[in-house]
């Protein structure tokens, strides 16, 4: 880091905290880190470095996952999702569906159905559907049992009858 500092690469300063970061997070030290995570935010945000914004907002998401901090959680991974939106990066933002998709079913009190996913979270099977990176969703359907809510761009349901 302090040769990162000493040169000016400021870029670099913030994929070294980004990786401290994912260090702290893969012993449980979720504070260290956020904290390292938030330092990369700031010069990621000076260099106006959409990608780099977005992962690390991904990240951060998963820390406070981690930690049990859902509603934080969601939000980093809102922010992610517009990034990434912004810069079209497909493929990422399908991932960052799935990772709130995980928020979401964590915060169920029981086996999240089609319906219960579609009344307290309008719109997650539809993201998750419209982006190429996912061929199908299987959720279970109080009616109709297992089904494919949405099925590529189209979203379309398979077993649960029409849309």
């Amino acid at each position: 880091q302090k040769i990162l500092e000493r040169v000016g690469d400021v870029r670099g300063m913030a994929e070294t905290w980004s990786n401290l970061a994912t260090l702290h997070g893969d012993r449980g030290e979720w504070n260290h880190a956020i904290e390292m995570y938030e330092r990369s935010l700031k010069v990621f945000k000076r260099l106006g470095d959409l990608p780099g914004l977005a992962q690390t907002w991904n990240n951060l998401g998963q820390v406070y996952f981690q930690k049990g901090e859902w509603d934080r959680a969601i939000e980093m991974f809102q922010r992610s999702l517009e990034t990434l939106e912004r810069v079209g990066d497909v493929q990422s933002t399908a991932k960052v569906w799935g990772n709130l998709g995980l928020v979401y079913g964590t915060r169920m009190p029981e086996r999240a159905t089609l319906e219960l996913i579609e009344a307290h979270y309008p719109g997650l099977l539809e993201g998750l559907a419209q982006h190429e990176g996912i061929g199908f969703v299987m959720v279970h359907a109080e009616v109709d049992g297992p089904s494919v809510a949405c099925a590529g761009r189209g979203g379309t349901r398979v077993g649960g009858g029409p849309r």
